[in-house]
């Protein structure tokens, strides 16, 4: 049996590739900023150096109270309760399986209040058992 003879293709290597390199260094020219020579014959401003436009930062007349002044001992006091802040629990397998049943079983509780109610229980435990309210 006689095989077909493969298609000889008329594109010549490199001629592509050569094209591309065309087109991005006409894009580069086009899109490059102009001097400063180029902007000024076209009545553009001449551009401000970075210490021409900066100003000294003045200091606010009434300076923040830092949290120990302001009598605060513990982190939380001068924490937003209005604030979520992620934070990433990894239960093993089970106890993921039997919060995620209890949160879509139980109604108006979720797996999310089931473990904060869970957390807010034994931080108010142990800052008792420390004396702290």
């Amino acid at each position: 049996m006689n095989k077909p003879m493969a298609k000889l293709s008329s594109h010549r290597p490199g001629t592509n590739s050569q094209n591309a390199m065309d087109k991005l260094k006409s894009l580069d020219k086009w899109t490059e900023t102009p001097t400063v020579e180029a902007s000024a014959s076209i009545g553009a401003e001449k551009p401000k150096s970075q210490a021409e436009d900066t100003k000294p930062v003045e200091k606010p007349a009434v300076q923040p109270k830092k949290a120990e002044e302001k009598g605060a001992v513990y982190p939380w006091d001068d924490a937003n309760e209005r604030v979520v802040v992620n934070f990433m629990l990894r239960p093993n397998e089970i106890l993921h399986a039997k919060l995620s049943w209890l949160g879509a079983t139980t109604y108006g509780e979720s797996m999310q209040s089931i473990a904060i109610t869970a957390i807010e229980a034994h931080i108010k435990k142990l800052l008792a058992e420390r004396g702290i309210k």
